[in-house]
């Protein structure tokens, strides 16, 4: 079945990324997460090929000092962060960041990446079923109380704040409030 890549004769080469190094936040990996620290919501921009509200595009941190502390512009970013389970193990995840943002859980959506997928903590308004919250405890390979709570702080951070949190479990809007799940 004939296909186009520049190995085929007479095949059109491969298009240039306009967006080189863009992924959809689902798909980023522990070892994304490893090679950049911070990643930009560029938003959409109008064209079917282009970025959507879930596409992130690397950035250089360069410019950040040894302990990660970096003035951010305007807009929104996803930031890499070290989770540290009850258990005292440390689990690699991200959150977002804006610096206008309210800091909250909402705000910020810690996430888990295991090698299985990640796993969100913040759930608004959907309380995660039961089977869903087996599968990620089982991703973790550790029962709820060597999971819960913990702890997070990003790799990256504006100076005056380390962009820190913490979680007592998965957590959802309920009732006007926000709570975790028992």
């Amino acid at each position: 079945m004939p296909h186009d890549d520049a190995s085929t004769p007479g095949a059109r080469p491969a298009a240039r990324d306009a967006y080189p190094g863009r992924r959809q936040i689902e798909t980023l990996t522990e070892k994304d997460l490893a090679q950049t620290d911070a990643w930009w919501f560029p938003g959409p921009d109008g064209h079917l090929s282009g970025p959507d509200d879930q596409t992130v595009l690397p950035l250089d941190t360069s410019a950040a000092t040894g302990d990660g502390a970096v003035e951010f512009p305007a807009g929104r970013f996803l930031l890499r962060a070290v989770f540290t389970l009850a258990d005292g193990s440390p689990v690699t995840g991200h959150l977002t960041y804006a610096p206008d943002d309210g800091g909250g859980l909402r705000e910020r959506e810690p996430t888990l990446c295991t090698p299985h997928g990640q796993i969100p903590l913040w759930h608004g308004v959907l309380v995660p079923a039961d089977d869903d919250v087996a599968a990620w405890l089982s991703w973790l390979g550790r029962p709820r109380g060597a999971v819960f709570p913990l702890t997070w702080r990003a790799a990256i951070h504006p100076p005056a704040d380390d962009l820190g949190g913490a979680a007592a479990g998965f957590v959802v809007y309920v009732d006007g409030a926000v709570r975790a799940l028992p």
